[in-house]
């Protein structure tokens, strides 16, 4: 799975569970003011519009999964917006400002950082704690220098939530870096995994998976896409006359021949052997069937073995299929993989295309014994 996409999914979770339980504890703290009578409480509504603006963002995160980032923004900003409205208003006027109101209002700026840490990348999100945990110490420094002194307990609570909060924010700053390192490590290995040793190109793992996303993706929003399958011809003659060196380095020549013809949407993946295949995101059978014989004419032109000596030049045979509504992943490839059979038995270094009831163009039904064997002499 996509490592980018495993995130998003994993943050859409952390949103779903937190969002309540954070909505449901600003509401109490806005009730609980206006019920408490006093100077520290008229502000109240604050944490009552917190609490709403918590459940309208859980429900768009809900309702709307592939926008969790942009929800996450604005939640961020106006977390910041309203803390820091929290905090000034407990301060000033500085003579009214009492010591346990400020010290709850810097209560949430954990809850903030947090926040942060998930939205934005890991310096950003430093540099934001960095701020809040500043803005905070200058808030109790400015009640302590203006009001002349305060109580040697309320000295106390303040010193003890500023420790608090440094040690709070220092943990988080420490668990992104384990976490980012242990998912840099992973992905490394995903990577390792989805790649093809020799060619570099996406491995079949790599290319069954991206055509899962792909048909999955044109299955919820409409769409085409279609596959390429291609075989090296006479490929087995490389290796016998040239030795094994040769053949790997025709092999290692196909990405760096056939990806600049291929648009950044697109994947080319060996699938193993000498078999490669193209998925074509967006592209109908016409076009599809372009694109196929354009890699054809490139790979036929290519001088593929120069670097060799031996001047040979490698062509393949492609089949071309595209994606039908409700079609699993592995008949969209069966249909591509007979189509490429018909061009070997054509006459090789040539494309095929499936028709519409799924064999060959020009083909009135499957030739006895044409799938699941191979050509001799490929």
């Amino acid at each position: 799975m996509d490592p980018f996409a495993t995130r998003a999914v994993l943050k859409r979770r952390i949103y779903l569970v937190t969002l309540p339980l954070a909505a449901c504890l600003a509401g109490v703290v806005g009730v609980s003011g206006y019920l408490e009578p006093g100077l520290n409480t008229r502000f109240w509504w604050i944490p009552v519009l917190v609490a709403i603006g918590l459940v309208i963002a859980w429900g768009a995160v809900w309702r709307l999964p592939e926008r969790v980032g942009g929800t996450e923004r604005w939640l961020l900003g106006g977390s910041v917006v309203a803390w820091l409205f929290v905090l000034t208003s407990t301060v000033v006027p500085v003579a009214a400002a009492d010591v346990h109101t400020l010290v709850r209002a810097g209560m949430w700026l954990p809850g903030v950082v947090a926040l942060a840490y998930l939205a934005l990348p890991a310096a950003a999100a430093t540099g934001l704690a960095a701020a809040g945990w500043s803005a905070f110490a200058l808030a109790i420094a400015t009640v302590v220098a203006f009001q002349g002194g305060v109580a040697t307990p309320d000295v106390g609570t303040m010193v003890e939530a500023l420790l608090v909060h440094a040690i709070v924010l220092i943990l988080m700053r420490g668990l992104v870096h384990v976490t980012d390192g242990t998912q840099r490590h992973a992905d490394r290995w995903e990577s390792v995994a989805a790649t093809d040793a020799l060619t570099g190109l996406p491995n079949r793992r790599a290319a069954e998976e991206q055509l899962r996303r792909e048909l999955g993706r044109a299955e919820r929003y409409g769409g085409d896409v279609s596959v390429v399958w291609f075989d090296l011809d006479r490929f087995k003659e490389v290796n016998d006359v040239h030795g094994h060196e040769a053949g790997d380095a025709v092999l290692r020549e196909i990405g760096a021949a056939l990806r600049p013809e291929l648009r950044a949407s697109d994947v080319l993946a060996r699938w193993g052997g000498e078999e490669f295949v193209a998925i074509l995101p967006e592209q109908d059978r016409a076009a599809a069937a372009r694109t196929a014989e354009r890699l054809r004419a490139t790979l036929e032109a290519h001088p593929m073995m120069e670097a060799v000596g031996t001047g040979l030049r490698v062509t393949a045979s492609f089949g071309v299929a595209w994606w039908r509504a409700g079609e699993a992943p592995r008949d969209v490839l069966r249909r591509a993989d007979r189509a490429m059979y018909r061009a070997k038995e054509e006459g090789r270094n040539r494309v095929a295309v499936s028709g519409p009831d799924g064999t060959p163009d020009g083909e009135p039904g499957e030739r006895a014994g044409a799938v699941g064997r191979r050509v001799r002499g490929r």
